[in-house]
């Protein structure tokens, strides 16, 4: 007999507010390429707008999918589409405001409190 490891609906939600807490490091900047932020304006972004004046608004994560566990690995392998409203001045004089839109994919450390993140 051996014990079968599952992952509860408390450790789906530590890793969904680890996740959160990553996205909110885009909020707190207001960069391209924001530290700590997973999402990363694409190079037509870059090449339009000014670095340095991005308005990075609240991010939609419901498409995010946080309930592949590996028991032999302790780790949740995660995987989504995340949108984000953004505003930033363009390089033209004007401003734009647009959904920045990225497919995120890593894991979570369930070994370490909270949640160890990686984004691959």
């Amino acid at each position: 007999m051996s014990p079968e490891i599952a992952l509860s609906d408390t450790g789906k939600a530590a890793v969904a507010d680890s996740f959160n807490a990553a996205m909110a490091a885009c909020e707190h900047s207001n960069l391209l390429a924001p530290p700590g932020c997973p999402m990363k304006l694409d190079s037509y972004d870059t090449r339009t707008l000014v670095n340095g004046t991005v308005s990075w608004g609240p991010p939609d994560t419901s498409a995010m999918d946080f309930s592949r566990f590996s028991p032999y690995q302790l780790s949740v392998h995660f995987s989504g589409k995340v949108t984000v409203p953004i505003t930033a001045a363009t390089r033209k004089g004007g401003t734009e405001t647009a959904t920045a839109s990225q497919f995120l994919y890593g894991s979570a450390d369930m070994a370490k409190t909270p949640p160890a993140l990686t984004f691959d």
